[in-house]
């Protein structure tokens, strides 16, 4: 039996982890959808790292896999990337880790779901 699409993060700007999304019962397969999007970046081609965690209690975390967003264009804009992992949790959860690169953005908005399986 599936879970989700679950959100984590929803239109974050600032790092750090997103809602605890509790899947009842133990899953073993996980993905996460990040979507970025922006209203200017000035100064290069920075990236969003996402880490989709996963917990046996909810208390405890390891990182099951990152998933970066390239952002690119002066103007405004949007991303989309995924990734996918195996790991038997019952706790998942978006941990929004950082912008990368020495760009300048703004406006910025951070939105990660996830569903497993």
């Amino acid at each position: 039996m599936g879970h989700g699409p679950l959100t984590s993060l929803s239109g974050v700007s600032s790092v750090g982890a997103g809602s605890t999304c509790d899947l009842t019962e133990v899953a073993d397969s996980h993905t996460i959808v990040v979507a970025v999007s922006w209203t200017s970046i000035t100064g290069g081609s920075p990236s969003v790292s996402v880490d989709l965690e996963g917990s046996h209690d909810g208390s405890n975390w390891v990182t099951l896999v990152n998933c970066g967003v390239s952002l690119s264009g002066a103007g405004g804009g949007s991303a989309t990337n995924f990734a996918s992992a195996s790991g038997i949790v019952r706790y998942v959860r978006a941990n929004f880790i950082q912008f990368s690169g020495s760009a300048d953005v703004t406006g910025a908005s951070i939105t990660a779901t996830i569903a497993s399986q």
